[in-house]
């Protein structure tokens, strides 16, 4: 009996950090405007068709515009389109400004790593993170856990990895954090 009770509290603690992230990414998606004032929504059709393709045939992808345009309403408009019940996690890039990614998990509550995590979600042929505000990590002391995080997505073919930035500052981004890495967006 100890090795099942043990087996269903591990299931148990692993559905109570995939209800952390689910609530974490809906509390982030929340902020984030779909409309202009109270109804009027830009359809952006070919926009959201184009990064649509581009999130499920590319590990990154960085999405790059001008303050306030609607990058993360654009992303998250294609995300809609393309993600057919697969996972989407929502992060902003400053909870990744720390030492390791456990301090940044563990300050978000999250107590599993993100190899268990896409355990979880093996059946899922692709899972989506969508990380928003990317420059904010160009000026942070800590960026270790960002690295680490973009390194571990990068070893698992079925994790999908959207990145906003501003417009002014995407080739810093790249250089910064995607190409020590190898990745090109």
């Amino acid at each position: 009996w100890q090795q099942v009770d043990a087996g269903v509290d591990t299931y148990f603690e692993s559905c109570g950090v995939i209800q952390r992230l689910v609530e974490h990414s809906s509390d982030l998606l929340k902020r984030v405007r779909t409309t202009l004032g109270p109804k009027l929504h830009l359809a952006r059709l070919e926009l959201t068709g184009t990064l649509g393709k581009t999130f499920v045939n590319e590990k990154f992808t960085l999405v790059t515009g001008q303050p306030g345009v609607g990058k993360s309403a654009a992303a998250l408009a294609a995300l809609e389109e393309v993600i057919g019940g697969a996972p989407l996690f929502v992060f902003q890039a400053t909870e990744f400004a720390e030492e390791n990614l456990d301090h940044a998990f563990a300050a978000l509550r999250i107590s599993e790593p993100l190899s268990r995590i896409s355990a979880l979600f093996a059946l899922h042929i692709r899972k989506f993170v969508l990380i928003e505000s990317v420059e904010r990590l160009l000026e942070a002391e800590h960026r270790d856990a960002f690295f680490m995080l973009l390194r571990r997505l990068a070893e698992d073919d079925s994790w999908r990895t959207i990145l906003t930035c501003r417009q002014h500052v995407a080739s810093l981004v790249q250089e910064a954090f995607l190409n020590p890495l190898g990745m090109r967006t």
